[in-house]
């Protein structure tokens, strides 16, 4: 993954020892360079002007400057996290172990081997009512569980099985709680109201790494 190369460079230029902030600020590097796709199109010239950026200032600030100036913020909004692609999946991963998400049925945390993407409105039943692909596979729609419990879910409607789970292995893996909301027909409405969550939840991650101090070194991230 090319999102790797500057990390790798600034881990050299410092020797291999790093500060409990640059630790942080790495990881939020790397997340958001991989979402924001820092290194899609002109590949070279932008790992270029980040190694050269990094050997200039010795700091890692100006990497996400370089960011910022390629896609105009830094922070997520709803619209951004819509789709299924593998940068959004990263994220929901990485902010659901964060949470302490654990599998609903057995209680696992999701950092077990055996853990998949679990459709929470199961595939065959949003094809029946004619749902288009992309929304059937929307990030907002997965969550993480163990193989065994995702089986045994089968093509049940989450208004059916999400009421014998514990509310707060709901919220861990950021369900909404109205059940309303868990009905077939409230589909789309059901992506909307977790995907909001969601979005919080990477934004304040994202602040924990340091993005809020960041406001500090160049305002409107």
């Amino acid at each position: 993954e090319m999102v790797l190369v500057p990390i790798v460079k600034y881990l050299e230029h410092k020797g291999g020892k790093l500060s409990s902030d640059e630790t942080k600020k790495l990881m939020l590097w790397f997340l958001l360079a991989s979402f924001w796709g820092r290194y899609t199109g002109p590949t070279e010239t932008r790992i270029d002007e980040d190694i050269k950026t990094i050997i200039r200032t010795n700091s890692l600030d100006e990497l996400f400057n370089n960011l910022k100036n390629q896609v105009g913020r830094l922070r997520i909004s709803n619209e951004d996290f819509v789709g299924s692609g593998t940068d959004k999946k990263l994220l929901l991963y990485v902010v659901s172990r964060e949470e302490g998400a654990v599998d609903w049925f057995k209680g696992h945390k999701i950092t077990t081997t055996d853990i998949q993407e679990h459709h929470i409105f199961p595939r065959s039943l949003l094809k029946k009512r004619e749902f288009d692909r992309a929304l059937i596979n929307d990030i907002a729609n997965i969550a993480f569980l163990t193989e065994k419990a995702n089986k045994s879910i089968l093509n049940k409607e989450p208004i059916q099985y999400l009421k014998e789970i514990d509310e707060e292995k709901l919220q861990k893996q950021f369900i909404p709680l109205d059940p309303e909301l868990w009905k077939i027909e409230n589909y789309e409405k059901f992506l909307r109201n977790r995907r909001e969550i969601i979005v919080k939840k990477i934004n304040k991650y994202f602040d924990s790494l340091g993005l809020y101090r960041l406001n500090e070194y160049n305002q409107s991230i």
